[in-house]
């Protein structure tokens, strides 16, 4: 199935929930969700005033909803079956990279020249900052557990805070250039980082947080931007 989707730049991917739809964005500004098993289009969501960086499909209690992260600095909150935005966090200064909520749904990271953790208490949204890159943050995730956050960009290095105490237990080091995508394996053991010096590094999370991580080095010829993990490993 092919699927013409946006008038330029597709920059995100994210599949729903329930695997029913998949939604993209990208430098037309726009998120657009398509039927997965048709390829039908089936609404535009529409309100950032610049390139879509990242995506992320939630579940919103029986609803579904989308949180994107823009070049325009913004962070848009989505009811992706209305397509009504509802609501924006503005705080970053630069673009946004990347954007992920935690399993729980309590949390949300975002990066950009700055990592914020976003709490979301059933009063109030409060945000943390976490403290240690150096330049543009490329990627952040969540450990499968909501342990840990884990995050890499232009200063090379990966770091890992603990989550409940925002307190920065590891900085690994061993890409010779910028990092700019980064991923946790389902079963929480491994990060692995792609760079712009055409390596993937696979890093053991537990090892890196106990001070004893080493990295395996798999080549590529090329910059890498996205890894996947396969949910079997």
């Amino acid at each position: 199935m092919r699927i013409s989707a946006h008038d330029a730049w597709i920059r995100a991917l994210d599949f729903s929930p329930d695997t029913l739809y998949v939604a993209s964005a990208g430098n037309d500004n726009t998120i657009r969700i398509f039927n997965t098993d048709t390829g039908e289009h089936i609404r535009t969501l529409s309100g950032h005033t610049d390139a879509i960086l990242a995506i992320d499909y939630i579940s919103e209690g029986p609803d579904n909803a989308i949180l994107s992260a823009s070049e325009d600095t913004d962070i848009g909150f989505w009811d992706a079956d209305t397509s009504e935005m509802l609501g924006i966090l503005e705080d970053h200064t630069g673009s946004v990279w990347s954007i992920e909520l935690d399993s729980n749904g309590n949390y949300i990271v975002s990066a950009g020249n700055v990592v914020f953790l976003w709490d979301f208490s059933p009063d109030d949204i409060e945000k943390f900052t976490l403290d240690g890159p150096v330049g543009e943050v490329h990627a952040a995730a969540f450990s499968p557990d909501n342990r840990y956050v884990v995050a890499a960009g232009e200063d090379m290095a990966v770091y890992i805070w603990e989550l409940a105490t925002r307190r920065q237990v590891a900085r690994l080091t061993g890409h010779t250039d910028e990092v700019w995508s980064l991923e946790i394996s389902p079963d929480g053991k491994w990060i692995a980082t792609g760079s712009t010096d055409q390596t993937i590094k696979i890093w053991d999370l537990n090892a890196a947080v106990r001070g004893t991580a080493t990295s395996h080095r798999r080549p590529d010829p090329g910059a890498i931007a996205v890894i996947p993990f396969a949910l079997g490993e």
